[in-house]
């Protein structure tokens, strides 16, 4: 069964963010993203955070809400 995703680029970290799950996968240097390599925004440590360009930031903020 495939899961169904709503993924945004959040280039400044080298992720991307599931907007219905909130859950960040690294991207590849080649395109697409590591599914099997999951993290839920609340367990992103604050380095990744702090990482976040302006826009980033608030393409997570609204993803949170």
């Amino acid at each position: 069964m495939k899961r169904k995703l709503s993924m945004i680029s959040l280039d400044s970290v080298g992720c991307g963010l599931d907007t219905l799950s909130n859950t960040v996968y690294p991207a590849y240097e080649r395109g697409g993203y590591d599914f099997d390599n999951g993290s839920h925004l609340d367990d992103c440590c604050e380095d990744w955070y702090n990482g976040l360009s302006k826009e980033d930031m608030n393409e997570v903020k609204n993803a949170r809400q």
